[in-house]
């Protein structure tokens, strides 16, 4: 066994002209949790496979090469090649196309090792594969493939290899957004990416997949994925991390090269990530099924009722300055929502802290009533009949009069989707039901401190 500090495409080339016999273990420089093992016999290439994530690998080059590799769930590098050949055998399939599967393999696997810098690069010479079922020449793969090789070099530099997980940034998901509205516009990437909603988008990136599994989900290559991802994680709003998790001290990849010495250093255990963001996001786009609801009578109903469980809230409220209007009357707040559970609970919570509150239950009739009564904020579910709360938002924004009243959402929903839309018609807050009274009083505190002190 040999180990030596080279380019896997210097050595390679040194490999191939010596007619050398063995087996090469190359390990990622920029996350070393991932690595690639070939299999050569006089200079020519038998096979490659990589030395972890062959779930997620082989998914996606079954779908891209149309082939039938959902038997394989190897749990070596050997398991895998032997499976490949069992599989042709017993079901007695041509030769030819099990040589054209395991070149599509290995090519694959060449274009991900011949991207790399100077690594560690282990050698196990006369280690040989049984039976030999392909001989590939190094320059027919170089000829063949050098644009992609660049293309994956230059990707290299915020993305290592299609085995990094990828992670939306839950506090820079605007950013993502835009991006997508410029893609969405673009011939190319309609072509590509197809009609890939912004949802599907957001979920892929919630999960901390790696490129693979990502690129099978949209159905495209992970070069092509992650050359329209780069700039994003370049800016930082998508993160990076190993494939494995590690106990080490390194939490997000390298994107430098390191310092590599003439002494091998691999290590095995997996980085320990913090990922806050993460699961945060992953609970934002879990989405929940939003109930089936009842259209019911219209009712207007002022209530001014106290209830024990909101005292506390009603002491320090008075402590803090509350004001009313210049006549003396309480600020009004108008809460549309078909639910007669959530327009009790909302009377109850803020009647007890000095608001007044209307309750409409039928939302055509709802214009009529803020203008009459023009109230200082709106509480508005989403999912209504007749009209939804998105619908009635835009008409409050082109009337004159209610176009600068706040406005907060109240509805089950929890989508990334929905939030982002309702960013964009106006709405000044988003509560999600049910909501917590204390939180209900804070934000229509603080979105009316304004108005009621006009």
């Amino acid at each position: 066994m040999t180990e030596q500090i080279t380019t896997p495409a210097e050595c390679l080339q040194l490999i191939s002209q010596k007619n050398k016999t063995g087996c090469l273990i190359i390990t990622d420089p920029k996350d070393l949790s991932i690595q690639w093992k070939l299999y050569l016999n006089q200079g020519q290439i038998n096979y490659a496979t990589s030395l972890v994530g062959q779930q997620e690998r082989l998914t996606y080059l079954g779908q891209k090469f149309k082939a039938p590799l959902n038997f394989l769930r190897p749990d070596s590098e050997m398991a895998e090649y032997q499976e490949i050949c069992n599989y042709w055998l017993t079901q007695k399939l041509p030769i030819i196309e099990l040589q054209q599967l395991c070149l599509k393999l290995t090519q694959e696997t060449l274009i991900q090792v011949s991207a790399l810098e100077q690594t560690s690069i282990t050698f196990l010479p006369n280690n040989q594969l049984q039976p030999t079922i392909l001989n590939y020449s190094w320059r027919d793969f170089l000829a063949q493939f050098q644009a992609s090789i660049n293309h994956w070099k230059q990707l290299r530099t915020e993305i290592a290899s299609p085995f990094i997980r990828l992670c939306l940034d839950s506090q820079k998901i605007f950013h993502f957004y835009k991006a997508w509205q410029i893609w969405s516009k673009e011939r190319e990437f309609l072509t590509v990416f197809g009609t890939q909603s912004l949802s599907a988008w957001l979920q892929s990136l919630a999960q901390k997949k790696c490129l693979y599994e990502i690129a099978t989900q949209m159905q495209v290559c992970p070069l092509t994925l992650g050359l329209k991802l780069q700039p994003l994680v370049k800016m930082g709003a998508i993160q990076i991390f190993p494939f494995q998790e590690t106990t080490t001290e390194t939490n997000l990849i390298t994107t430098s090269q390191p310092q590599l010495t003439n002494k091998t250093i691999i290590s095995t255990q997996p980085y320990k990530l913090n990922e806050p963001n993460t699961i945060a996001l992953s609970r934002t786009l879990n989405h929940q099924p939003e109930k089936s609801v009842i259209l019911r009578n219209t009712s207007t109903a002022i209530v001014e009722k106290k209830d024990t469980h909101t005292s506390s809230l009603e002491n320090s409220f008075k402590q803090n300055n509350f004001s009313r209007h210049r006549d003396g009357s309480p600020p009004c707040i108008v809460c549309i929502d078909d639910s007669k559970t959530v327009q009790q609970q909302v009377t109850r919570t803020l009647s007890t802290v000095g608001y007044q509150v209307i309750s409409i239950t039928e939302p055509a009739s709802a214009l009529t009533v803020l203008v009459r009564h023009k109230p200082v904020l709106i509480l508005l579910d989403i999912n209504m009949p007749e009209i939804n709360g998105y619908e009635l938002c835009q008409m409050l924004n082109r009337s004159r009069i209610l176009k600068d009243i706040p406005v907060v959402m109240l509805t089950g929903r929890e989508g990334l989707v929905d939030r982002l839309r309702a960013k964009f018609i106006g709405v000044s807050e988003y509560l999600t039901k049910p909501f917590d009274p204390n939180e209900l009083i804070e934000v229509v505190h603080r979105l009316t401190a304004l108005s009621c002190s006009i």
